[in-house]
């Protein structure tokens, strides 16, 4: 798993939650492949995704404006 902050945000700013999940789809996702999971909430989105099957090395954190995101990589089978 990785931990990533996005550094194109001015320092202090906050973007709601709700605003963020409908952007998702517009948000340039840390690494290539990967869809947006949760606008918050890593402590218990994380594990959640293991336990579905997802290896920990396909999920990403990313801090936007405030926010952990947490991000996986999708694949066909999953």
């Amino acid at each position: 798993m990785s931990w990533e902050e996005e550094v194109d945000w001015i320092d202090n700013a906050h973007i709601s939650e709700t605003i963020l999940w409908e952007m998702r789809d517009k948000i340039d996702p840390p690494h290539f492949g990967y869809t947006m999971f949760a606008s918050s909430c890593p402590d218990e989105n994380v594990p959640f995704l293991l336990s579905r099957g997802y290896d920990l090395e396909d999920i990403t954190v990313m801090v936007i404006a405030g926010n952990e995101t947490v991000w996986y990589k999708k694949e066909e089978s999953q």
